[in-house]
């Protein structure tokens, strides 16, 4: 199935990957541990992650791509801001552990972070919650939930990881998301009373590899070499 939204994703990734984004630096030899715990606190927000998480990261290119990230993330949510927050896009939907709706105020999706990072910390903070960094939901003008949710696009830059678990929890958010949508609207008024079968279409936008080709149908990317796909914890 074709990704949704793939050119605004494209062109949105092209921006981001243009502007210059804060690259924090460590002296070698320093650990995460042995910096000043309100430094620790800062980079740990930031990144929205633990200590131990990063323990094993390259921490120069790790924080050059959650920054990329969290740069797309504002674009998305200032599109969402001025179409007065009925976009088909919206960044950063967190489910709970249980896949509970996004906490929202209308069709805004209720942010508790600062200025720097308001989508974290996240609205469901016990362990198992997951953020989509791209959800659509089927209606606009409508809030965000399992029974308003068309697809996920989860956004991943040279440098960051494809985790299997992540993957996994969204699978179970979208037969969920069925369940939910067949509850809603009954069986008898889905095709053939069988229900909602598809709950939400995930898709995974690699940049710069799945971005839109050229008008003449040719590309400079290359194909991905670095970006690995593993096992893991789920994001965020």
């Amino acid at each position: 199935m074709p990704m949704p939204f793939r050119r605004q994703l494209t062109e949105i990734c092209d921006i981001v990957n243009k502007t210059p984004v804060l690259s924090l630096r460590r002296k070698r030899g320093v650990e995460i541990k042995d910096l000043p715990q309100a430094k620790k606190k800062i980079l740990i927000e930031l990144l929205a992650m633990s200590a131990e998480e990063l323990a094993d990261v390259d921490l120069d290119a790790f924080i050059v791509v959650r920054l990329k990230q969290l740069v797309v993330s504002h674009m998305i949510e200032f599109a969402d801001d001025l179409l007065d927050w009925k976009s088909p896009m919206k960044a950063e939907a967190c489910f709970g552990p249980r896949f509970e709706n996004p906490p929202v105020q209308g069709t805004r999706l209720t942010r508790l972070g600062g200025k720097l990072n308001p989508f974290y910390p996240m609205p469901h903070r016990r362990k198992g919650a997951i953020a989509a960094d791209v959800a659509i939901p089927d209606y606009r003008h409508e809030p965000l939930s399992k029974t308003n949710l068309f697809g996920i696009v989860e956004i991943k830059f040279p440098g960051d990881t494809i985790r299997d678990e992540q993957f996994r929890r969204y699978k179970q958010l979208s037969k969920d998301c069925a369940k939910a949508k067949t509850a809603h609207v009954g069986k008898a008024r889905t095709l053939e009373g069988k229900g909602v079968t598809l709950g939400a279409r995930v898709s995974l936008f690699r940049y710069p590899w799945d971005r839109i080709r050229q008008k003449d149908g040719s590309s400079e990317d290359s194909k991905p070499t670095h970006t690995s796909r593993k096992k893991g914890p789920g994001k965020r």
